[in-house]
């Protein structure tokens, strides 16, 4: 147990110094405070997974100079009541980015390591990695290989912002087939690479019902078939099954749709599914479901029109389609977002291209309320360039972001 961050944890001792951490959050207020114990409960959201990887060092306050920030002190006790201590730096870069490292300084006698009790059958043969490997030698001020000598290592999909220009060969690096996106996707780099940190966002956003008040308004989806268009790792998916008759999720990325199903699994959702589609080629009969939801995904304006010809086609008479957008009009993050995409359409002919095909605008000040800076600074930095993050936290304060949004609706 590690009674700082609220998690705890078994070990797999392996040979060569290495060890495998299985760790999960407890019902506990230090998992709500400490950057260690909000990722493990992020990723536990998610269902479950790769976490991260750690790094030992001899001398932390190296790491600690880089960084510019102190690590923090960790403890726990093994089964037998022995004491481990540590020092460990890094959490929040790994919750911004995992596929970079945390760092950890053991104060222990080395027999007490965790990978002491290995009976040498079982080892680390290799690890694959989805990131840069440049990225992660930048992270930790040497060349990747030399914490990873004696581990195979695959570096796999590497992650880039869709706004950021492609990396001489970039075509290079390989994606496992069985991780491309439905054909016609639309990609999604924020939840895409950096899905851990997109659960803290969704986490944080709407923290008083004030968009999902203005949704019910608009359709009630009691006894009724629901949508979710885009769905990702399924977040919204149990809340509309607590009403719904069934919900359909649809998601092109299979990495995402798989832990949206996951989702539903492990906390028992009935009455619910998830299927692998785009909105431009809904995989549904046609006039199947009575209400749409499509949050951030695909229905950005200009250009959305075949996937508008398949809301005609599978939605029912009576039913409702509602999406939602940012409003880059107002509040802060609206401004933050023309400053960030100065190349997008402006808020009035976006508008314009929703009222002219009778879609019913409704302006919710949704707002994010985040537990801790880290979490927002971590979320702002998936949705920004780095210099435009830097620019917008250096600025604001607190834990709270004035957001507003635009909920769409449209009826049949």
């Amino acid at each position: 147990m590690h009674p700082r961050f609220g998690t705890r944890n078994m070990i797999l001792p392996l040979t060569d110094g290495t060890y495998l951490e299985v760790v999960e959050a407890l019902d506990h207020p230090a998992s709500d405070k400490a950057p260690f114990g909000q990722a493990v409960k992020a990723r536990s959201a998610l269902g479950g997974g790769w976490l991260g990887w750690a790094v030992a060092v001899p001398d932390i306050a190296v790491v600690e100079e880089r960084l510019g920030r102190p690590a923090v002190p960790g403890s726990r006790h093994r089964p037998d009541g022995t004491e481990l201590r540590w020092k460990q730096i890094g959490i929040n870069g790994l919750i911004a980015d995992p596929q970079l490292p945390f760092f950890l300084q053991w104060d222990i006698p080395s027999d007490l390591h965790p990978s002491t009790g290995a009976d040498g059958t079982v080892s680390l043969a290799g690890i694959e990695i989805a990131g840069d490997p440049q990225r992660v030698s930048e992270w930790l001020g040497e060349t990747v290989e030399a914490p990873l000598e004696d581990v195979k290592v695959e570096w796999v999909a590497p992650p880039r912002h869709a706004r950021h220009p492609r990396r001489a060969g970039a075509d290079a690096q390989r994606h496992r087939p069985h991780l491309k996106p439905v054909p016609g996707a639309i990609p999604s780099p924020n939840i895409w690479h950096h899905t851990a940190t997109y659960e803290l966002e969704n986490r944080a956003a709407d923290p008083d019902d004030r968009l999902w008040t203005a949704m019910r308004s608009r359709a009630d989806w009691t006894g009724r078939t629901v949508l979710d268009l885009g769905c990702g790792t399924g977040f919204h998916l149990p809340r509309f099954a607590e009403t719904a008759a069934r919900v359909i999720g649809v998601e092109p990325h299979p990495g995402l749709a798989r832990l949206a199903a996951r989702r539903l699994r492990t906390r028992g959702v009935t009455g619910a599914e998830v299927l692998p589609g785009t909105a431009q080629e809904i995989p549904l009969p046609d006039a199947s479901v009575d209400v749409v939801h499509a949050r951030w995904a695909y229905f950005f304006g200009p250009g959305c029109e075949p996937g508008l010809v398949e809301l005609d086609r599978v939605v029912r008479r009576g039913g409702v389609a509602m999406i939602i957008d940012n409003d880059a009009s107002r509040s802060t993050f609206g401004g933050w977002f023309r400053h960030g995409y100065p190349h997008l359409e402006p808020p009035e002919t976006v508008e314009r291209f929703w009222s002219i095909r009778g879609w019913t605008l409704d302006r919710v000040d949704m707002g994010w309320r985040f537990e801790t800076r880290a979490d927002l600074e971590a979320v702002v930095r998936i949705e920004f360039a780095p210099e435009v993050a830097d620019e917008f936290l250096g600025r604001h304060h607190g834990l709270e972001v004035d957001y507003a949004v635009n909920l769409w609706s449209r009826g049949w």
